[in-house]
């Protein structure tokens, strides 16, 4: 019995020890890369800025945590311009006049396979 146990325990360790040399395809860079992009606010439409030499392709723009805008290609160099009420919630409520934008984010695929995201926060 002692003999089973100790093949076990040893096959386990061997098999732990290939699973963390080989079982990760991890090369040691993140899957995540910070955007060079720019947002404003001019009081009614957000200008949005893709200043990276790449494409922003799928974005999802999210603004104050809550209200979203998906399926966006962002080309690289262009600059858009998205009114404040096309933003809604899961609910479909939208972003309007009464309330102040306080965070933006962007998330997207990128053809190097990457996701990308920016973060901007106002007072």
């Amino acid at each position: 019995m002692k003999k089973k146990i100790t093949y076990f325990l040893s096959v386990l360790a061997i098999g732990l020890f290939v699973f963390l040399a080989y079982g990760s395809d991890d090369d040691g860079e993140s899957s995540t890369v910070d955007l060079n992009a720019s947002v404003s606010f001019t009081g009614t439409q957000f200008v949005i800025k893709n200043n990276d030499s790449f494409d922003y392709n799928n974005a999802k723009l999210e603004l104050n945590g809550d209200y979203f805008l998906k399926g966006y290609n962002l080309k690289a160099g262009e600059t858009y311009t998205v009114g404040m009420l096309q933003f809604a919630d899961k609910k479909g409520n939208r972003f309007t006049a009464l309330q102040k934008p306080q965070k933006f984010s962007i998330w997207c695929d990128l053809s190097s396979g990457k996701n990308g995201f920016y973060y901007a926060e106002w007072q």
